[in-house]
Parts: structure tokens; sequence; C-alpha cells
């Protein structure tokens, strides 16, 4: 039933705002996947513990009852939740600028060790 599926989404959308934030992709203007929400960052208040609480019930419940939720959420929230690991593809498909960056740190830290590396041996 359709009808049933709209109200689910605008009440689900309502409620779970503060929850579900735009990718950093989306503010970015960068990357694929503009169209997926990611947990919202930081500490979470009293309240958003509470949505958290019942966004963990009404998926439990679609999962048991073979519901769609039409909740898309990246892989980079979903691996974790049903123990698949991760990779930095997965970041990179929500968040390209921090995948980028941490390239640069890791190439500039192999970089610094090959450094070392051959001082060491000409001494």
């Amino acid at each position: 039933d359709g009808g049933g599926d709209a109200v689910g989404s605008a009440l689900g959308t309502r409620c779970l705002l503060p929850l579900l934030v735009p990718g950093p992709n989306r503010n970015g203007q960068v990357g694929s996947n503009q169209d997926k929400f990611v947990l919202a960052p930081g500490p979470a208040n009293y309240p958003t513990q509470e949505l958290t609480h019942f966004l963990g019930k009404l998926v439990g419940m679609s999962v048991r009852h073979g519901l769609q939720m039409g909740l898309d959420l990246p892989s980079l929230v979903w691996r974790p939740l049903v123990g698949e690991p991760l990779m930095l593809a997965h970041l990179e498909a929500v968040d390209t600028l921090a995948s980028r960056n941490l390239h640069r740190v890791a190439g500039a830290a192999l970089a610094r060790e090959a450094r070392s590396r051959q001082g060491g041996a000409a001494a």
C-alpha cells in the first residue's frame, strides 16, 4: 500500500531528523553518495539517545517482519552494524575530502619513514 509508505516515510523523516544528517559529500558537493544520510556526529543528549533507541527498535521490527524501511544508509554506517569490516573506500564513498586527507597523511608518514631509513642506512 503506497499510502502507508508515504506516511511512514514522512513520520520517520520528521522524528529522526536530529539523528540523520546529510553526508559530508553532499555538504562539500563532491564524490558519490550525496543522497545518503549518516548518523549525526557529536555527543548525544538524552532526547537523541531516546531517538537512537527508537530507531533501533524500528529497524529490528522491520527486519523481524521482512518490511522495508526505505532507510538508505551508506555502507560506512550499516557494515559495522552487521559485523562487516570497513575499508577506506567506504569512507571515501561518504566523505571524499576526509579520505583524501587520510591518504595525504599516510603518504607523508610513509615518506618520512623512508627518509629516516635512508638516513639510518647511510650511518
